[in-house]
């Protein structure tokens, strides 16, 4: 009996923050002991907020407690110190030897036995080699962390609903030693503790309120709550996940009906696109044509013109020459004409002028029939 009680007062003597017995002990308000330099180390992060917490329940504390020594806790340390030490193992290389030589020659084979009781000793020695915590994590960003650590805070791996903390692998054997049995929740760990807790009482969020939309505790369902329309946060989630899960089914017939609209409005895009392009590529040959068209009646046009023009300027032509011809003719017959008048020759003279006058009529009657 005398073992059991010890082993209970070894769970209970344990600091929770570095995890060994019990040095220099103190007993904080909420009744929880720590380690003197543990707690103060936890504390003197808590400086700037001016709200000092216990490591294990979180009740918070304003100003920052003094702290007392707790000297029963410390008799106990020190009883449970001593009991270990007078069940320790005494080595038998020392004191084996005197007594050998003092033995009658029976007393040998009883000195045997002794020899394998030291190979006996280490496994009592191993469970308190530094070996036995189990191996933790360092906390990365997106983890949650260990509350109960100090300096370098580990992935914590469960949150406890009555404690409101996360603890790593190691702090969560410590929780468990000392409050097994004791009903404490323990879920997966999760970083939003604060807001599952009534910053008002303090207490779990547990209840929710229909009538004012809102998570209450045990507390505020007696108190301002009173009456109203309430249940269970499990049954709210079960009725707010149905009618969500109907809302989705609405929600994925919509998006169904929008895909589809979408898809026919990029068919009817495509479709005035290959639209548009037909009446470019017609548009084009159309075009095309249309000029390839207008440039031959242009060049045909413009053969007409030439064709009229080497016409017109060939009768032009033909006519400046009867007309030079007509000119010199004329010019022949004026300088014989002049020649004619200063002759002395009458009968010559008049011979030649009625000659001269039937070529000027024929030439008239040319002239005008030209």
């Amino acid at each position: 009996m005398a073992q059991a009680s010890i082993s209970v007062d070894q769970n209970q003597l344990k600091c929770s923050v570095c995890l060994d017995l019990l040095k220099d002990p103190v007993m904080i308000p909420c009744g929880h002991n720590y380690c003197k330099r543990c707690i103060t180390d936890v504390w003197d992060q808590d400086d700037q907020k001016g709200i000092y917490r216990c490591p294990l329940c979180k009740q918070s504390f304003t100003p920052r407690p003094v702290l007392c020594k707790n000297v029963m806790i410390a008799e106990m340390v020190e009883k449970l110190k001593k009991t270990r030490l007078q069940e320790a193992p005494v080595p038998a290389t020392p004191a084996d030897p005197p007594a050998t030589p003092a033995a009658t020659p029976a007393d040998p084979p009883a000195a045997t036995p002794a020899t394998p009781a030291t190979p006996a000793d280490p496994p009592a020695a191993t469970p308190a080699t530094p070996a036995d915590p189990p191996t933790s994590v360092h906390a990365g960003s997106g983890d949650v962390q260990c509350d109960s650590c100090t300096g370098i805070k580990q992935k914590a791996v469960k949150s406890c609903l009555e404690c409101r903390s996360s603890y790593c692998q190691t702090h969560l054997e410590q929780h468990e030693n000392l409050f097994r049995g004791k009903g404490h929740n323990l879920i997966d760990a999760n970083g939003r503790l604060r807001q599952m807790i009534c910053s008002q009482h303090d207490k779990m969020l547990e209840i929710y309120c229909r009538t004012d939309q809102s998570c209450i505790c045990m507390m505020c369902l007696v108190d301002k709550h009173k009456n109203h329309d309430t249940v269970s946060t499990a049954a709210a989630r079960t009725e707010k996940q149905r009618h969500f899960g109907e809302k989705q089914i609405k929600l994925q017939k919509i998006i169904q009906q929008r895909e589809k609209d979408l898809q026919e409005l990029r068919e009817a895009v495509d479709s005035h696109k290959r639209s548009a392009q037909t009446a470019v590529e017609d548009s084009e040959r159309i075009f095309t044509e249309l000029i390839r068209s207008i440039e031959k009646h242009h060049s045909e046009v413009k053969q007409l013109i030439r064709d009229q023009e080497r016409a017109a300027v060939s009768r032009a032509e033909e006519r400046l020459e009867r007309l030079k011809k007509e000119i010199d003719d004329l010019k022949r017959k004026d300088t014989e004409l002049k020649q004619l008048s200063e002759t002395q020759d009458h009968v010559h003279f008049l011979q030649v002028t009625e000659i001269f006058s039937y070529l000027q009529d024929r030439n008239d009657i040319m002239v005008q029939s030209g």
